[in-house]
């Protein structure tokens, strides 16, 4: 496999040969996006030995953390993640073959189903979750807590979309 370019290589390419976009680029920018990379990297490889996909357990946490009887209809489901509704439908028919979420009729809405966690479901997401917490909290553990504690609050200002105070 090729190394990938450090964020410091990167750098001096840009200040080298396109300095104009150097000089707008802020700096944390592309190094957001490498740790972005590395995290998803990370969160796929740690959910192979289950046999899902990241957007599978995305949709299994989901339903994980509605409590018993952890079920949502598929609207519910859509509003919460961030996925498209033909990429919702192949995710849930993907679950459903797996026998990870089952269909039950909805009470409320006979034009609609629950989207149902099973019981086999239940034990893979909690399974696959411990694992991706482990694999996140060793990959953190560069950071010492209170730089982690300060980076949490940094993003947190910048997802909504204010400026952290100057000290």
């Amino acid at each position: 496999m090729t190394r990938r370019r450090s964020i410091d290589e990167w750098w001096d390419l840009e200040r080298q040969h396109w300095p104009e976009s150097a000089a707008r680029t802020r700096p944390p920018i592309p190094a957001l996006y490498r740790v972005h990379e590395q995290l998803f990297e990370l969160y796929r490889e740690t959910l192979k030995p289950f046999g899902i996909q990241p957007g599978d357990c995305e949709v299994l946490s989901a339903l994980r953390m509605h409590g018993p009887p952890y079920q949502l209809t598929p609207t519910e489901l859509y509003r919460s993640l961030l996925f498209s509704s033909g990429g919702l439908t192949k995710v849930l028919k993907r679950l459903e073959q797996l026998t990870l979420v089952e269909r039950a009729p909805n009470p409320e809405d006979r034009r609609s189903a629950l989207v149902r966690l099973s019981v086999k479901g239940k034990a893979t997401v909690e399974a696959a979750m411990d694992k991706v917490l482990d694999a996140e909290h060793s990959y953190m553990s560069a950071l010492d807590d209170r730089q982690q504690e300060e980076l949490g609050h940094l993003l947190a200002f910048l997802l909504k979309g204010s400026s952290p105070p100057r000290a």
